[in-house]
């Protein structure tokens, strides 16, 4: 018999290496789009600073060996240092001023971690905030580029992981060129952004970070040089997130909505010729939109090329009587239900008007990813036997 990989075979590899691609373009264009909105927020700029809080994180500073450095350490029941300056603490990168309307999408984050280091909600830690400071916080988060592609869900749990600080005066909270891992919000007080120049004898003062702004977020992304140096002008209070953390986050929830997913898509009649593998390969690559109570996600008449499950939130189903012209409730959706699962495998028009009754969160796929990956419900269905 000849040499070489049966038909079947080469199918299965030929659509293994589509998805792969995919992959590989989704987050080279993610991690490009994410450089040029950082390139553009470089530049850090004043904010109208939020309601002041009485209550302050409980940190003290202590001198470290090298001179003009300082380990930032909270006041929490263990007294344990959250890291030091020689470690690598952020840079002068402010939160993004565009702000999300409407329907998002997932993911940011391009690394993996395993699934043993993913904890539970039960067991992650969370350090209590009054209502000002989560106000602060996530306005915050909800204004910057790095958290504009997160659920709800995720942004609730990245609040509550922020850990409070303090620096004094002339304390330096990062160092340029050093590596970062935290991203830092300011709830008081002012600080300086510093960046050394070649043949610049002391370094340039670019501006000033106040209440209501934070930096250093893209340490949370990736493990790069911090691009200026972070001054304490005065006592500052600061409330500071790790990349581990933020990470964990990410991975859990995100773990969370693929079992979610996997398990819906196992029921789904039209999609049970595919193999669990395959049902996986689709179940990852969905990705998350949310939608504002009343929001139309599907209207009749449409043509349809997506497929949507429902992970929060409740729908209306709504038809158009062909005789009277008149617009008929037909049933109300809820989480685990899923709709628009036709328009994987052929082009037809929607039969019904779908509309967001509460605030709606939802997986998505569309026919061309679907088809890239595994080809035709037709195909498959030939390939599976």
């Amino acid at each position: 018999m000849g040499g070489g990989v049966s038909k079947t075979e080469y199918e299965r590899i030929r659509k293994e290496l589509i998805t792969k691609e995919q992959v590989i373009r989704t987050l080279q264009d993610r991690l490009q789009e994410t450089a040029a909105k950082a390139a553009e927020h470089s530049v850090v700029n004043a904010a109208a600073a939020p309601p002041k809080v009485s209550r302050l994180s409980h940190a003290v500073v202590t001198s470290d060996h090298k001179p003009g450095t300082y380990a930032l350490i909270p006041n929490d029941d263990k007294g344990r240092a959250m890291g030091t300056l020689d470690e690598g603490e952020g840079d002068g990168d402010r939160t993004s001023s565009s702000k999300n309307h409407g329907k998002r999408r997932v993911e940011i984050s391009a690394e993996i971690m395993s699934k043993k280091k993913i904890m539970s909600p039960e067991e992650r830690v969370v350090y209590p905030k009054n209502d000002a400071t989560k106000d602060l916080i996530m306005k915050i988060l909800q204004t910057n580029v790095l958290f504009s592609g997160q659920t709800s869900a995720e942004t609730s749990d990245c609040l509550d992981a922020f850990i409070p600080m303090r620096a004094t005066p002339g304390t330096l909270v990062i160092r340029q060129g050093d590596q970062g891992e935290h991203f830092y919000v300011v709830e008081s007080g002012q600080l300086e952004i510093l960046v050394a120049v070649a043949g610049s004898p002391t370094p340039i003062r670019y501006g000033f970070l106040g209440a209501g702004m934070g930096f250093g977020e893209l340490a949370l992304l990736c493990n790069m040089p911090r691009a200026a140096t972070i001054k304490a002008v005065t006592d500052v209070n600061l409330w500071s997130l790790e990349r581990n953390t933020f990470r964990e986050i990410l991975a859990s929830h995100k773990l969370m909505r693929l079992n979610k997913a996997l398990q819906i898509l196992q029921g789904i009649v039209i999609l049970n010729k595919l193999t669990h593998s395959e049902l996986q390969q689709v179940a990852a690559a969905m990705e998350w939109e949310e939608y504002e109570v009343n929001t139309t996600i599907i209207r009749q008449g449409e043509s349809g090329e997506h497929f949507y499950i429902i992970t929060q939130g409740e729908i209306m189903v709504t038809q158009v009587e062909a005789g009277t012209g008149k617009e008929v409730q037909i049933r109300t959706m809820r989480a685990g239900d899923h709709f628009g699962e036709m328009a994987l495998f052929k082009d037809e028009v929607r039969s019904a008007t779908c509309t967001a009754m509460s605030h709606v969160q939802c997986l998505t796929m569309g026919r061309e990813h679907f088809i890239a990956m595994l080809g035709t419900i037709q195909e498959l269905m030939d390939l599976n036997g």
